[in-house]
C-alpha cells in the first residue's frame, strides 16, 4: 500500500484538535508510521493498522467515543508493561470494542468515514471484523511455520512462523490472515506445554461463569465471545506489574460504557 493512498486531510477533516504545529510534528511522525521492517504483506497490514490507530488518537482528543477514552485509561498501564507491544491492549481496543452506539468498532467508522471506496481498507475491515484472539496450542511445523491447535474449538491452522517453542506450548494470540499470509499479530503470550490442563480447566471454569455459557449455546460459541470480549481479562493476566494488581473479570468492558470521560494525553 501506497502511503499516500489515503488522504491525509480527510484525517485531519472536522478535528477540533490539529493545529499547524501539530501538523508540523506529524510530518515527522509520517515516515514512523509507514515504517516496518519485515514481510510486504504484513507491512501493509501493520501501516492500515497504524491509521487506524491515528483516527483513535484524534477521536480519543475529542472525547468523541467515551466508551473508547474510558478503555484506554484503564488499559494504558498494561501498555506500558515492558514486555508489552503495539499491539498488545490497542488491538482489542481497535478491532474489538464496539464503540458506537450501533455497535461498530473503531476499525469499522475509520474505514465508512475516512477510505469508504478504498478496495484495501475495505478488505482490512472484513479480515479484522473476522478476528479476535485465541488460546492455541503449538503442533509442529517447519523451520518457517506453525501448526497451531486452537483450544477448545480445536480448529487447526497453519501460521508464519514468528517465534522459538517448544512442543505443545500454549499462545494468546490473535491471527491475521492477509494477502494469502496467516500471521500472528504482534508479540504473543501464554505458557510452557505441560500447563496444559491446568489453563484448559480454568478456561473452561472462566467460560462457564460468564454471561456467555447458557443453555442451547454449544461451547464453540461460548468461547468465541469470550475471546472477543473479555480483552482487559487476559491483558491483566498476562501484563500486570506487580502482585497487587487484581485479574480483571471477563466482563470488565462493561465499566467503560459508563461513567465520566477522561482527559487524552500523558498523564503522569
Amino acid at each position: 500500500m501506497n502511503p499516500t493512498d489515503l488522504n491525509w486531510a480527510m484525517l485531519l477533516k472536522n478535528t477540533q484538535v490539529v493545529d499547524l504545529a501539530a501538523v508540523r510534528a506529524m510530518q515527522a511522525a509520517h515516515a514512523a508510521l509507514f515504517r516496518f521492517d519485515g514481510p510486504r504483506e504484513i507491512g501493509e497490514f501493520v501501516r492500515l493498522f497504524r491509521l487506524t490507530g491515528l483516527f483513535a488518537h484524534f477521536a480519543m482528543a475529542e472525547k468523541r467515543f467515551p466508551i473508547l477514552n474510558r478503555a484506554w485509561a484503564d488499559l494504558e498501564r498494561f501498555m506500558k508493561h515492558p514486555e508489552a507491544d503495539e499491539f498488545t491492549a490497542t488491538s482489542w481496543m481497535f478491532l474489538d470494542l464496539p464503540v458506537t452506539d450501533d455497535g461498530r468498532t473503531v476499525a469499522e467508522v475509520f474505514a465508512a468515514e475516512i477510505a469508504p471506496d478504498h478496495p484495501e481498507v475495505k478488505r482490512f475491515v472484513d479480515v479484522v471484523r473476522a478476528s479476535r484472539y485465541g488460546l492455541y496450542a503449538d503442533a509442529g511445523g517447519t523451520r518457517s511455520s506453525h501448526r497451531l491447535v486452537e483450544l477448545i474449538t480445536r480448529r487447526r491452522v497453519s501460521v508464519m512462523r514468528g517465534v522459538d517453542c517448544g512442543p505443545g506450548e500454549l499462545f494468546w494470540t490473535r491471527i491475521i490472515e492477509w494477502r494469502g499470509t496467516r500471521f500472528m499479530l504482534g508479540n504473543t503470550r501464554g505458557w510452557p506445554g505441560r500447563h496444559r490442563e491446568q489453563v484448559l480447566d480454568t478456561l473452561v471454569g472462566r467460560i462457564i461463569e460468564s454471561p456467555w455459557d447458557g443453555p442451547g449455546i454449544p461451547g464453540d460459541a461460548a468461547y468465541e465471545q469470550f475471546m472477543r470480549w473479555a480483552g482487559p481479562y487476559w491483558l491483566s493476566l498476562f501484563f500486570i506489574r506487580s502482585d497487587d494488581d487484581p485479574v480483571l473479570e471477563p466482563t470488565h468492558y462493561e465499566t467503560y460504557r459508563e461513567g465520566p470521560v477522561p482527559d487524552y494525553g500523558p498523564r503522569g
